[in-house]
């Protein structure tokens, strides 16, 4: 299974699939999870250079 080979968001949820969620909603998850992800860090990175001037 692809979520089992990702050391991504899909990793931290093994229950997800006995709960019964689908391919596709854990794979949706998952994008979200990375989206956010990014998102954050590209928010610390702005702190950190604003906190740098």
């Amino acid at each position: 299974p692809a979520a089992r080979r990702m050391s991504g968001p899909g990793a931290q949820w093994p229950a997800l699939e006995s709960v019964g969620l689908s391919r596709t909603e854990l794979a949706l998850a998952e994008a979200l999870q990375m989206e956010y992800d990014a998102l954050s860090r590209l928010r610390q990175d702005k702190e950190e250079s604003r906190a740098r001037k």
